[in-house]
């Protein structure tokens, strides 16, 4: 293994946002669903043909033959791709294309959007909410000084890729949160073909990225649900999964390795967050704060899990069930015969740190 990177020179070639997908709740006025029908059914009766062009105020997309469910119509051209439903809400997915969002940023991207909808008489019924974004580090680091075992992370599921015997991508989670640390320079050789990218950052080989995939829920527990929430809090959240989710360390003789030093690489990318994104003005309030949003999930849970003991107590009179404060009182008697005091004290503290520690 080579020589630790400096911590002094180094900073990313790049910071930016690499994917957003959002759902619109566009009210579909100026939308020809019927032409959008034509002309699926006249792709799926040539075959051979793989799209028809329809055009949405300026953009000009191609249709593709088939739909995904719940969406009937996929629109796709170099700046967007849309998923659109006529009779449900929200009435479009979108995804930003990786390039739009480097080479224009995220305000010219949402403005070239907007103005879509304005060209056709369109307007939003309620603000969008965002259902993924991807924050991406490129560092030019060359060869890499770091291997799996010097990453720290509480995701339980992760996995690592090697080519011809050298690391090439170390992957940390799934689903809502996923972090990715891999050779980008062979990702784009081998996969993507974003040849752009060696425009931003003015190199050709050797770099490296750091990228979090962030998903719904996560992003909802961290109080971002629309735009200008992700303008106000993206950077905290990017620095908490950095922190808490996963890291990359310096190896050294301490048994504990959630306390061996930052790697300049991960030190240089807590730095930048705040470079992903210009905040607010004015920024909006969370749209929960992280313990409100988990207490509003356990009470659904709790709710549909008392109407499940309802129906067995009521089974006998289906018409005439018990109601919600005769179901507490039955299930508070239950529990009485059960609980312990002492016991219900070591487990909630226990679930208390539990939660403390991300465990």
């Amino acid at each position: 293994m080579r020589d630790r990177i400096s911590a002094v020179t180094l900073e990313p070639a790049a910071v930016g946002i690499d994917s957003l997908y959002l759902s619109s709740f566009i009210d579909g006025a100026g939308i020809d669903w019927d032409q959008l029908d034509y002309e699926r059914e006249k792709l799926r009766a040539t075959p051979g043909k793989e799209f028809a062009e329809f055009v949405l105020g300026k953009e000009r997309f191609g249709l593709k033959r088939g739909g995904r469910k719940p969406y009937s119509f996929i629109l796709k051209n170099s700046a967007f791709e849309l998923q659109l439903g006529r009779n449900i809400h929200p009435r479009c997915h979108a995804q930003f294309a990786s390039e739009l969002l480097w080479r224009a940023g995220l305000d010219a991207a949402l403005r070239r959007f907007a103005a879509m909808w304005a060209g056709i008489g369109a307007r939003e019924t309620r603000p969008e909410v965002i259902a993924r974004v991807d924050v991406a580090f490129d560092f030019a680091i060359g060869a890499p000084d770091f291997g799996v075992d010097d990453f720290v992370s509480i995701a339980a599921k992760d996995a690592n890729w090697r080519e011809h015997r050298k690391p090439q991508t170390f992957m940390f989670g799934r689903s809502n949160i996923v972090c990715r640390v891999y050779d980008k320079v062979a990702e784009i050789a081998q996969q993507s073909g974003k040849a752009w990218l060696f425009d931003i950052w003015g190199v050709r080989e050797g770099v490296w990225r750091c990228e979090f995939q962030i998903r719904g829920e996560r992003l909802k527990s961290a109080g971002i649900a629309t735009i200008e929430q992700l303008r106000a809090h993206l950077p905290d959240l990017t620095r908490d999964l950095a922190r808490r989710h996963t890291s990359l360390r310096v190896p050294n003789a301490d048994s504990n390795r959630s306390r061996w030093p930052l790697h300049p690489m991960w030190t240089a990318l807590l730095a930048a967050a705040d470079k992903l994104i210009t905040p607010p003005a004015h920024p909006p309030p969370h749209f929960h704060d992280g313990i409100n949003y988990a207490l509003e999930r356990a009470c659904a849970s709790v709710l549909g899990d008392l109407k499940g003991i309802d129906a067995l107590l009521s089974h006998r009179r289906p018409n005439d069930p018990l109601t919600l404060p005769q179901t507490l009182h039955w299930l508070s008697r239950k529990l009485a015969r059960s609980h312990s005091p002492e016991l219900w004290k070591a487990d909630v503290m226990e679930k208390i740190r539990k939660r403390e520690l991300q465990l």
